[in-house]
């Protein structure tokens, strides 16, 4: 047998044990986690593909870890050793760059959660996009160590992209542009991680903001990636950003309604509005504003100071309610329109 059909052979059976020994070991990582650890990183706002990022990078190392010694109990002959003692440096390599993924992913997902209630331009836009930029080049990095580590020539290939550099920028226009794209959403910040954006016929939440796209998770649950180039030159509406939140509606009284009861109920319905913490009572207004075929209208406005979409629901819950026991009380029926 020749010594490159040795070697062929020592490689083929080093990759498939290792493969095999990979898969039993990512289970019993899965199976055996630390529960307790885990939900304390969960409880601290860590993603649960960061988790996972993590568990696969201890996994690929301990077997890194573990092989020299498996493999150090074998005979082989010299040229097998050579073998074996470059593919496990590899694997090592490979190894520590998962594991360096998964534990930076933690880490800025942990910075994450503290700066949230601190600094909310440094948790939803500035960590999210070194979270990405520190795993690509940790990435990066793995990639070029574990080709030196072969003996691939990287600064030849580095001097080599040179000579065809233009060609390569031409064809990586709209990559070069997305990316240069996420640096002007980092300075620019025109929105962040959590905040209900319009951008043309798309409205929903940013999930995430990529080296080369935006993903925005609408209200009907799908997601949409959209190229970072395209957000720069559009104009995006951040209803995230909104001082405050309008609120308004109309109640219809069904005939007859009488007029004393209609006034009383506006006066008190707007007091009712203002004793909630979250109104603006200056800008509050409730009034009757029409008087149609289909009964009596009651216009209301309120501002709420709120961020969220659903605490804005929630006191536009507590409005209604408010509303419907005090129609009760002075005994106005509300008009329901037939379907």
């Amino acid at each position: 047998m020749t010594l490159a059909r040795i070697d062929f052979l020592t490689g083929l059976g080093m990759a498939a044990t290792y493969l095999i020994t990979l898969v039993v070991v990512t289970v019993l990582f899965a199976w055996i986690r630390p529960r307790k650890l885990t939900e304390a990183l969960e409880a601290q706002a860590v993603r649960h593909d960061s988790l996972r990022s993590l568990r696969l990078g201890l996994a690929l190392f301990a077997v890194a870890l573990v092989f020299p010694w498996f493999f150090g109990k074998l005979p082989m002959e010299p040229s097998e050793k050579l073998t074996v003692d470059r593919l496990l440096g590899l694997s090592l390599i490979i190894g520590l760059t998962a594991l360096l993924v998964g534990i930076w992913c933690v880490v800025i997902d942990l910075a994450i959660g503290r700066a949230s209630g601190t600094n909310r331009s440094m948790g939803r836009i500035v960590l999210p996009f070194l979270r990405q930029m520190g795993r690509f080049a940790i990435i990066v990095v793995g990639l070029v160590v574990a080709l030196s580590y072969v003996g691939v020539n990287v600064a030849g290939i580095l001097a080599g992209l040179g000579i065809g550099g233009v060609a390569i920028a031409l064809a990586s226009k709209d990559s070069i542009e997305n990316f240069f794209g996420a640096f002007t959403i980092l300075v620019d910040m025109p929105f962040g991680v959590g905040d209900w954006i319009v951008v043309g016929t798309i409205e929903g939440e940013v999930e995430e903001v990529g080296l080369r796209s935006t993903k925005i998770r609408t209200f009907n649950d799908s997601l949409i990636t959209m190229p970072n180039s395209t957000l720069i030159k559009a104009s995006v509406e951040n209803m995230g950003r909104r001082r405050k939140r309008r609120l308004r509606g109309l109640i219809r009284f069904s005939p007859p309604a009488r007029p004393a009861a209609l006034e009383e109920f506006s006066r008190r319905l707007q007091e009712s509005i203002n004793e909630q913490p979250e109104i603006d009572a200056a800008l509050t207004r409730v009034a009757v504003s029409e008087i149609a075929a289909d009964g009596v209208h009651v216009k209301y406005v309120a501002y709420a100071m709120v961020e969220t979409v659903r605490e804005e629901e929630l006191v536009h819950q507590s409005l209604l309610t408010d509303a419907l026991t005090l129609a009760q009380s002075l005994e106005l029926e509300i008009f329901l329109r037939a379907n």
